[in-house]
């Protein structure tokens, strides 16, 4: 397992399934930083860590204990469009840098405020899609806030994630061996 440190901010790929995600999130790093100055600030001040790990959901987590946003980073996208995928994991790393922002401000995610506090993240990351050059891609990010979305999240016992996690790690593997 491979430690790189980019803007002060450590990259582990715990997977190690291939190089596509250290310089997939390279690129999105250099992408925040070439179009928002201020939310490329947020992310290299408020993460320490990106890890590409298997998680119990799609996309990504912030983990508060290790100031750390955690990717569920799928190589096998079937026909990958690298810049979606660039753009894509930059939304990401938007998105969770809010809510390591929120933490350090004191609001902590709980069950009063998470539904706001989602509301928010994916109101930044849809900010920073309609500010790219490209509409197109801006547009294609767009994520529309639906509560349905975080309810396994928020809803799922510990058994229930842990299940899931190792599903979505067999799966990963499975589709490597294709």
């Amino acid at each position: 397992m491979t430690v790189e440190e980019v803007y002060s901010i450590r990259i582990v790929d715990v997977r190690r399934r291939s190089v596509d995600f250290h310089t997939t999130i390279l690129a999105s790093l250099n992408l925040l930083k070439d179009t928002d100055s201020r939310r490329f600030s947020r992310v290299t001040k408020n993460l320490d860590w990106i890890v590409n790990t298997s998680l119990s959901t799609p996309g990504a987590e912030y983990w508060h204990w290790a100031h750390a946003c955690a990717i569920n980073f799928e190589e096998s996208w079937p026909e990958r469009d690298v810049e979606f995928s660039i753009a894509f994991h930059a939304a990401l790393l938007v998105h969770e840098a809010t809510h390591a922002y929120l933490e350090c401000r004191g609001i902590r995610y709980d069950e009063d405020k998470r539904l706001r506090i989602e509301a928010l993240c994916v109101k930044e990351q849809n900010r920073w899609a309609a500010s790219l050059d490209n509409e197109e891609l801006g547009k294609m990010l767009n994520q529309k806030f639906d509560p349905e979305d975080w309810d396994f999240s928020w809803n799922g016992s510990k058994l229930d994630h842990f299940k899931a996690a190792i599903r979505n790690s067999i799966t990963a593997k499975e589709a490597e061996q294709d």
